[in-house]
């Protein structure tokens, strides 16, 4: 997938990975081995883990192997892979041997090293806009998931995708809805805050009352300004996803009754995979 083509979210972390290398570069040359790992600690634990391989699993699992929004997430895991191999190598030299060996794009290479490899920082520049929505976005998850926590040790929600946030946006907050009503109208199933803060539904309200009737809500300040409210989503439960839609969403005369519109299109394309496959071994026969 080209970069242009990428989501959002995709552009950010690959902009947070050059920044990451280029500080990681810096230290080695100092021979600052302490700082380097430090810098891909950071890297690996708050932008990877925490957030970007988090909000990845949906597009990972659950469309069909060509989707977009699949296809754009492996093409970023494949620079981070490389990235971060090569990072590795001064300081885990064995572990980032045996990485550079099981690469896809490295198995027809027998005998090379990823020593043999010159050193490259990709370059991602950051945009002002993307950098904006999403480090919005991932300062929002904060205060969301403190609330969706609360919920479950109240055993109101057990996993996340079976709540709906409510947010109010107002004390001084409207510029954060503005941004976050961008992402709101992401149409790539990638960059909406629905799947950012893998819940089932988000819905902006216009009073603070609609958060304080809501059966979880924020306390205090948030990070972003924002009030948030918890709820149960009042939808049924894909039984392949397990995300909550609205009744509409679920074709009862189809082949799958009881999954989404999206999950019917990734079994369909696993079924006609399979069926050619089929047909080709029974043709080889």
């Amino acid at each position: 997938v080209k970069l242009e083509d990428l989501p959002a979210v995709d552009r950010y972390i690959l902009a947070r990975l050059s920044e990451t290398m280029k500080e990681v570069e810096q230290a080695y040359d100092k021979y600052d081995f302490a700082n380097a790992v430090q810098a891909l600690t950071r890297f690996c634990v708050s932008d990877l883990s925490n957030f970007y391989l988090d909000t990845a699993k949906d597009r990972l699992y659950i469309p069909e192997l060509s989707n977009p929004r699949r296809r754009s997430c492996q093409t970023v895991l494949k620079v981070l892979l490389d990235s971060l191999t090569q990072a590795l190598a001064p300081i885990l030299p064995h572990l980032a041997e045996d990485l550079h060996f099981n690469l896809p794009a490295q198995q027809k290479k027998q005998g090379s090293s990823v020593f043999e490899n010159r050193w490259t920082v990709p370059e991602f520049a950051r945009d002002e806009a993307t950098d904006g929505d999403i480090g919005l976005a991932r300062l929002l998850r904060n205060d969301v998931n403190k609330v969706l926590e609360a919920a479950r040790q109240a055993k109101t929600l057990g996993a996340s995708s079976e709540a709906e946030v409510l947010l109010y946006c107002g004390g001084g907050a409207e510029q954060a809805r503005e941004s976050l009503e961008r992402l709101m109208k992401s149409q790539n199933e990638v960059d909406n805050l629905q799947y950012l803060l893998l819940v089932s539904g988000v819905r902006f309200v216009d009073s603070e009352e609609e958060i304080t009737s809501a059966p979880h809500q924020s306390e205090g300040d948030t990070e972003t300004g924002v009030k948030v409210g918890v709820q149960r989503y009042v939808g049924v439960r894909c039984e392949r996803c397990w995300n909550h839609f609205p009744e509409t969403e679920f074709d009862v005369n189809s082949e799958f009754p009881d999954v989404c519109q999206r999950c019917v299109a990734a079994l369909q394309a696993q079924n006609g995979i399979e069926e050619s496959n089929n047909a080709v071994v029974a043709h080889a026969a």
